[in-house]
């Protein structure tokens, strides 16, 4: 169940609330029974103002909620690998309180510049957590952090004599925080990439009807935390070509290929689970990924 209501404070402000009210339930039956229903309502602020032509500044205030993954909950075995995975009836969503501000400015048609601030208070955050017997399994770790910078900036070239060009630039900077449950130490959110600088290029040529564009990411890394290990993978250098024909309104052809130069992948084992974790030892792997080119056909009636 859900309601919004809008008010137009003044013609160059807008306020929009709203709530939502989430009820669900997991069940699970056959290796093992088990259910759990959930209940949260979810609150939204947004407040939108355009103080002059062009230029708009929003803020938002919002509660999410991740949903489960049932393979996290179920209990489930696997007889010819003799393996049986418990599941954690006692998972819950995670859940974030966002506070967000924008700031946004459009020129030249199509231009944009976008700068984003955004503070998430992460409640429940779902990670590995250790068990008895040097086992681990998906579970809650308690509270953290997100704080995020957003850049995105696209320019028309129209201006400086390259017709339907547009090059732009995007990226999100994140610095998370959440209390490690093996060490007790604050440490980044796994998963949660730093930084992901990209370049952009594209362009239409109307008169054969086509498009292209491209895509350069410099530099990309991601890390996951265990309770027994870390492991992540620096890459560089990722490049993304691609080209669209048009030659009806119903049919298009599109090519596309993808570079990527060598990037690393890294695991750091460690030889128990005390807070100082003295490291067992640390694996790296250069891996080699391969070029791929893609053809796509689509006809809509």
């Amino acid at each position: 169940a859900f309601g919004k209501a809008t008010w137009r404070i003044r013609p160059t402000m807008t306020l929009e609330g709203g709530l939502r009210m989430e009820a669900s339930t997991i069940t699970q039956s056959g290796d093992a029974d088990q259910e759990k229903s959930f209940f949260f309502a979810k609150p939204r602020v947004l407040v939108t103002w355009t103080p002059m032509a062009n230029n708009q500044i929003r803020f938002r205030f919002e509660r999410e909620l991740g949903q489960l993954d049932f393979d996290d909950f179920a209990a489930s075995s696997n007889l010819d690998e003799e393996n049986v995975l418990g599941g954690n009836v006692d998972l819950e969503p995670e859940q974030r309180w966002i506070t967000e501000a924008t700031y946004e400015r459009r020129f030249w048609t199509d231009g944009i510049v976008s700068v984003g601030l955004r503070h998430d208070k992460i409640v429940d955050a779902i990670d590995v957590i250790p068990l008895d017997g040097g086992l681990s399994a998906v579970g809650n770790i308690g509270d953290g952090t997100l704080d995020q910078l957003a850049l995105n900036i696209l320019v028309p070239t129209d201006r400086f004599g390259w017709t339907g060009g547009r090059v732009g630039f995007r990226n999100t900077w994140s610095h998370t925080e959440v209390t490690d449950p093996t060490t007790g130490e604050a440490r980044a959110v796994s998963g949660v990439r730093p930084s992901q600088a990209t370049f952009t290029i594209a362009q239409d040529i109307a008169s054969w009807k086509l498009q292209w564009g491209g895509a350069y990411v410099a530099k990309l890394s991601q890390t996951r935390f265990d309770p027994d290990q870390t492991s992540g993978f620096r890459g560089a250098d990722r490049l993304e070509f691609w080209a669209e024909y048009k030659p009806t309104a119903t049919l298009s052809l599109r090519a596309q290929i993808n570079l990527w130069d060598d990037f690393e992948v890294q695991r750091t084992v460690f030889a128990n689970r005390t807070p100082a974790r003295p490291i067992a030892f640390v694996e790296n792997r250069i891996i080699d990924p391969r070029t791929f080119v893609s053809l796509r056909l689509r006809k809509t009636f």
